[in-house]
Parts: C-alpha cells; structure tokens; sequence
C-alpha cells in the first residue's frame, strides 16, 4: 500500500505504509493543492496552487502526460474529486469559478 504527502515547498513524497519507509519523493512546483492515488494504476494526480494538474508514475517518478490543461483567473484553489472506477478518469474541482473538469 501506497501513500503520498504533499505541501506547500512543492515536495510530494509516496511511502510504503507497511513498514513506513520512504519510496520516493517527486520535485513538484510549489504549492501543492491536491493529492490523490489512482485505485486502479499506479499512478498519482497533483494539483498546484494555480490550478495546473501533474500526473506521476508511482513505480518509477516519471511525470506523465496529462493533456490540455484549464486555465482560470479566477480559481483560488482546486481539489481532485475522484477517479472514474475503471482508473482511465478523473476528475478536478476549481473553486472560486465552480468549475468542474475531466481528465481521461
């Protein structure tokens, strides 16, 4: 089992729960928002404090595409929502223009 943390000095760290030992750490802008674990892949989804998304390998820390990103001059923040059951999308909230946006 896998967990990350994440802060606002951009550093994402993924941990094997079991014994609690570091795995890895992931070089992020400052400012992460949002974390989340993809139930379904190995892979992680991070938001920055200005909204951008940032998709990771878990198994190797290797950044991964994630397509046409949002752009919002009024978001003060954003959360990811969820993953789709099958893993293949997930789903990001901006708050302060209330919009809700999918990734596949």
């Amino acid at each position: 089992n896998i967990a990350a943390t994440a802060g606002g000095d951009g550093v994402v760290t993924l941990w094997d729960v079991a014994p609690g030992q570091l795995l890895r750490t992931l070089v992020h802008p400052p400012g992460v928002q949002s974390v989340r674990l993809n139930p379904a892949a190995p892979e992680i989804i991070t938001v920055d404090d200005d909204g951008q998304v940032y998709r990771w390998n878990t198994a190797n820390g290797a950044s991964l595409p994630v397509g046409e990103q949002v752009s919002s001059t009024t978001a003060q923040g954003a959360v990811i929502t969820g993953f789709s059951a099958d893993g293949t999308r997930f789903s990001v909230q901006y708050f302060g223009d209330n919009l809700l946006t999918s990734w596949e």
